[in-house]
C-alpha cells in the first residue's frame, strides 16, 4: 500500500513498545538477587530500546527509509538496572526522505504489555491495533487503515480493516514464513529479505540515539 502511494507521503510515524515487567523504581522496595540479562548493560548492549523498541526502528525503516539523525533522553536510574541499561527512553527519528518519527519503550511503565505503531501519511494512517495486554502476534501484524478514499470514515472515527496479503506464504505464521525464507535463502544463496547487512542501519540508529541519550545531543548516525 506505501509502494502503490495509498498514504500519499509519510510525515510521521509512532511506536509504543512497553512491557511492565518490573515494578516502577518508587514501588520497589528489595531488589531480587538474580536480576534478568534484559535488564544488564553489558549483557544485553543496552535495556529498554534495544529489547522492545529495536523491532519498531527495523520496521519504520524498511517503511519509510534510511534514518539521517535522532536525538533521545533515557532513564537510568532504576535498582533493577546495571551497567548503563535505561527502564525507560524516548526517541525522535529524522528520516532522510523528511518524515519524522517518535519511539517510546519502558519495563517499567504502569501499564498493561502493549506494542503498537501509528503510520501518518498525507492521505491516510495506518495503526497496528492488537488488544492491550495481550501478546497476540497475528492481530498485532494485522493493520488497520483509514483512507482518503472513505470521506465519510474520519468523521465516523472508524478504520478500515486491512486484509494481509498472503500470496506467495506458505502459512499464516511468520516465524514458520522466516524460516522457511531463510532455508531457502542458504540453498539459493540468496540474500535474505532482512539481511544482516540491512540490518546494520537499524543498529547504527540504536547506537546513535544512545549516544544522544548521553550526550545530549542531535547525533548524526553517518558519524556512527
Amino acid at each position: 500500500m506505501i509502494n502503490n502511494g495509498d498514504l500519499g507521503e509519510i510525515w510521521t510515524t509512532q511506536s509504543f513498545d512497553t512491557m511492565g515487567a518490573i515494578p516502577p523504581r518508587s514501588k520497589v522496595k528489595t531488589i531480587p538477587e538474580n536480576i534478568h540479562w534484559y535488564f544488564n548493560g553489558k549483557k544485553s548492549g543496552g535495556g529498554s530500546l534495544i529489547t522492545l523498541s529495536i523491532h519498531s526502528i527495523d520496521l519504520f525503516r524498511y517503511y519509510i527509509g534510511e534514518i539521517e539523525k535522532v536525538i533521545a533522553k533515557k532513564w537510568v536510574n532504576h535498582p533493577y538496572f546495571e551497567n548503563d541499561a535505561e527502564d525507560r527512553i524516548v526517541a525522535n527519528l529524522f528520516f532522510k526522505n523528511g518524515a519524522v518519527g517518535y519511539v517510546m519503550s519502558s519495563f517499567t511503565i504502569v501499564s498493561p504489555w502493549a506494542h503498537r505503531y501509528l503510520l501518518f501519511g498525507e492521505k491516510a494512517t495506518i495503526s497496528s491495533n492488537p488488544p492491550i495486554g495481550e501478546i497476540n502476534l497475528r492481530q498485532f501484524l494485522a493493520p488497520v487503515m483509514i483512507s482518503a478514499k472513505e470521506p465519510d470514515a474520519w468523521m465516523k472515527n472508524k478504520f478500515i480493516p486491512i486484509n494481509p496479503d498472503m500470496e506467495g506464504l506458505e502459512s499464516e505464521d511468520p516465524y514458520i514464513n522466516e524460516i522457511l525464507h531463510f532455508a531457502d535463502c542458504c540453498k539459493s544463496g540468496k540474500e535474505p529479505i532482512s539481511s544482516g547487512r540491512d540490518n546494520l542501519g537499524t543498529m547504527k540508529t540504536i547506537f546513535g540515539i544512545y549516544k544522544s541519550a548521553q550526550t545530549n545531543q542531535i547525533v548524526e548516525l553517518n558519524s556512527i
